[in-house]
């Protein structure tokens, strides 16, 4: 069994950052950041032969020590066979690498992990562990290809203790953990920085590469004017938050006045600024870097004065855009969706345009559409609870038909929220106690 040998180096990736920036590597040389003469110590002592632990004691002051143990997050271990050739490589996130690893007998992979492919290899990560292995042989493949992993020498002996330290066998995982679903548990570790070994977020990683979204999609189609209305009701803010509450039974046409109140509250753009994400603007729900890449298609039933079909909000104009005449099916699906013996009179159907947040938040970007989509559905539930309308938030939104019906392409844009509104039966809630 051919021996492996194990090297440190500074990781390959030549970016690091965990909770601040420590270093950047260009064409083999670092640049040390935010660190001062800390920095400068470190580096020194570095190139000098390395540092021990007892340097760190003896020699540095406070700020350096924590300097170094950040440094120990920039290093990485190799395994190399004879000839020099690394085979699998182990990254920290949030643990620097231990000075002595577990000889481990193998075991059934974990659920959790997750394997993906990177250049000339692939990655294996464990969303509950703290450090992710890189595999650039067919040796590392095979071993972890069985459904048991058991060891025989060599690099699947050093992969095997990195996993057993990693507690990446089924059995090591604690009984706390079996709420979780292996692609809650991944996406909850990828969409945060502070736990993986990819390091914060990049802002702006598609610059100069592809060009952002607008604001505001254009208008093509037939539109309805909407109104701004000439007076709104007298309510205390503090009455509109505790009355809120579901209704699933709604019943009755909604007046045209009342709806358009109810969008222009919602999400109505006050103003707008150019910038270099493809301008942004300010409306009544917040919207994380005010990009608002999240719009509103209202599939209308039963509203005085407007025609049943699938519309498109047009937060900048105070419009309605004809998208489609297909709109049944969207009602009945809001109407399984909300356990209601009929369809709502309008079931507003929220969708991101992925483009608007991935071009700034990369790798966040989805998790910062749902943060956006949650408060846009508390903004027009607020909203709906104050001008007299019952409303409820729907679970689910199976994407077909809805993207059938307004052509999208669902990998570009496409459902994240929908919300059913009608007039409140006001008889029901006082027979259950809501004033």
């Amino acid at each position: 069994m051919e021996d492996i040998r194990l090297t440190v180096r500074f990781r390959s990736d030549g970016k690091y950052d965990a909770g601040r920036r420590i270093f950047q590597c260009t064409a083999g040389s670092f640049q040390f950041w935010r660190l001062g003469d800390a920095a400068g110590t470190i580096a020194s002592m570095l190139s000098a032969g390395g540092i021990t632990e007892k340097d760190v004691v003896r020699s540095l002051s406070t700020e350096q020590k924590a300097c170094f143990e950040d440094l120990r997050l920039c290093l990485e271990l190799c395994a190399e066979n004879s000839s020099g050739d690394v085979l699998a490589v182990l990254t920290p996130s949030c643990s620097p690498i231990p000075e002595v690893f577990p000889v481990s007998a193998g075991g059934v992979l974990s659920r959790f992990v997750h394997f993906r492919k990177i250049h000339r290899g692939m990655v294996l990560e464990d969303p509950a562990g703290v450090y992710t292995i890189s595999l650039f042989c067919r040796e590392c493949w095979d071993f972890l290809w069985g459904e048991v992993l058991i060891p025989n020498g060599g690099i699947s002996s050093v992969i095997a203790a990195w996993l057993e330290m990693m507690g990446c066998y089924e059995e090591m995982i604690p009984q706390k953990m079996d709420f979780w679903e292996p692609h809650d548990l991944y996406f909850h570790w990828r969409s945060r920085g502070t736990r993986n070994a990819c390091g914060r977020p990049q802002p702006y990683r598609h610059s100069g590469c592809l060009d952002p979204l607008p604001v505001l999609k254009p208008v093509f189609g037939e539109t309805v004017i909407l109104d701004d209305p000439c007076s709104l009701p007298e309510k205390n803010f503090a009455d509109v938050l505790l009355s809120r509450h579901s209704r699933r039974k709604l019943h009755g046409s909604i007046p045209f006045e009342t709806f358009s109140a109810f969008l222009r509250l919602s999400a109505k753009v006050k103003q707008i600024r150019e910038d270099c994400t493809g301008g942004i603007s300010f409306r009544p729900s917040p919207s994380a870097g005010a990009l608002h890449g999240l719009e509103i298609y209202p599939a209308v039933l039963s509203v005085d004065g407007i025609r049943p079909g699938l519309y498109r909000y047009d937060p900048g104009q105070h419009v309605l855009e004809n998208i489609s005449d297909v709109y049944m099916p969207i009602l009945h699906q809001a109407r399984q969706m909300a356990a209601s013996s009929s369809p709502p009179a309008v079931c507003c159907v929220i969708t991101a345009r992925f483009a608007r947040y991935q071009y700034k938040y990369s790798r966040i970007a989805y998790s910062v559409m749902l943060k956006d989509a949650g408060c846009l559905h508390q903004t027009m539930s607020l909203a709906a609870e104050y001008l007299g309308l019952g409303s409820v938030i729907l679970g689910d939104v199976p994407p077909e038909p809805f993207v059938t019906a307004a052509g999208l392409e669902w990998s570009e844009e496409s459902p994240v929220g929908a919300f059913s509104l009608g007039m409140a039966d006001v008889a029901q809630d006082l027979r259950k106690g809501y004033e």
